[in-house]
């Protein structure tokens, strides 16, 4: 990586959990290929600590530094995993008094990613906005993962990435994360699209007088249209157009049995709106089994300012975790 070229590190907020800590190897390992920094994330704010101290009476007068201290200790457990697997990844750390969402958000504005480790969600949290995860992926600057599954270290696998063809804007955003990520693990894309048994007013929508294979091409054609503008850009990575009937993230999550990670767009505009991600990237996240890449619409390049198929600095060192 050139000296002149800012390194942005992949953030990863860490709470003490075993999952935070998985989530925290995987992130450790795209770091790696990616030739950036980890930056670990602790956040508890003041009424949290406060909380902490008056419930556990044996540190009743520690007000502040029992707090620090819980999570200095969260902060090294993850250290110390990381390391283990990856010795050379270079780790930075934040103990931070704002809330998770708020600490991972003011991160994301220097970062080239922000992983969290996503429990499932829940359509009643969705609603609320309880997630840390939901919250961080509709308010960041970078595209955000949702780290679930076995995985804690990248894999042959393809990435996923789905695609509204009625909507380039934010297909857009999410098809250049799906081949950066894709060019520097070295495995291809698979660009997915659903064609929706819906018609819209004004259209035809007896199903029997429905030319449903015309439709489909031209879908078709449109996907690849739409890839093409993006794949130009990263030619030593391969890909694959699939169109299917159906809802789209179920189509979405039916291709991502076989891949590494999902990615996906979000198009929240304005209000209560911004704060949720749209029907099909949230039922991506309730049901998908492997890490989902949530890509804010207005980054027109969310990984890079320079794009392009150059090999990522640090991919020879990646050793496998032990």
């Amino acid at each position: 990586m050139s000296g002149k070229q800012q390194q942005r590190s992949v953030v990863v907020g860490v709470d003490g959990t075993d999952e935070a800590i998985s989530a925290a190897r995987w992130a450790a390992g795209l770091a790696v290929w990616h030739g950036e920094p980890l930056h670990l994330v602790h956040a508890m704010t003041g009424v949290d600590e406060a909380l902490l101290v008056v419930t556990n009476a044996d540190h009743a007068d520690d007000v502040g530094e029992y707090p620090r201290a819980l999570g200095q200790a969260v902060l090294d457990r993850a250290s110390e995993a990381v390391h283990a697997d990856f010795p050379t990844v270079r780790i930075s750390r934040t103990l931070s008094h704002d809330s998770p969402r708020d600490a991972l958000v003011e991160c994301s504005r220097h970062a080239r990613l922000v992983v969290t480790a996503c429990a499932d969600v829940s359509p009643q949290g969705a609603l609320l906005v309880g997630s840390t995860t939901l919250a961080v992926a509709t308010h960041a600057a970078c595209p955000v993962v949702a780290w679930r599954g076995q995985a804690v270290a990248p894999n042959d696998q393809p990435v996923v990435v789905g695609v509204d063809v009625d909507d380039e804007r934010s297909s857009r955003g999410a098809l250049a994360t799906a081949f950066e990520l894709a060019d520097c693990l070295g495995v291809g894309v698979v660009a997915v699209h659903a064609v929706s048994a819906r018609r819209t007013l004004g259209e035809v929508d007896i199903p029997i007088l429905v030319d449903w294979d015309a439709i489909k091409d031209e879908a078709r054609q449109r996907l690849l249209d739409i890839v093409a503008l993006t794949s130009d850009r990263w030619p030593n990575v391969t890909v694959s157009c699939a169109v299917e009937m159906g809802r789209a993230n179920r189509v979405i999550l039916g291709q991502a049995a076989d891949a590494q990670l999902v990615v996906v767009g979000s198009r929240g505009r304005g209000g209560l709106a911004s704060m949720l991600l749209g029907s099909t990237s949230l039922g991506v996240l309730h049901h998908a089994t492997v890490p989902v890449v949530v890509c804010p619409a207005r980054l027109a390049d969310p990984l890079s300012e320079h794009s392009g198929s150059a090999a990522a600095p640090g991919r020879d060192s990646l050793a496998s975790p032990r």
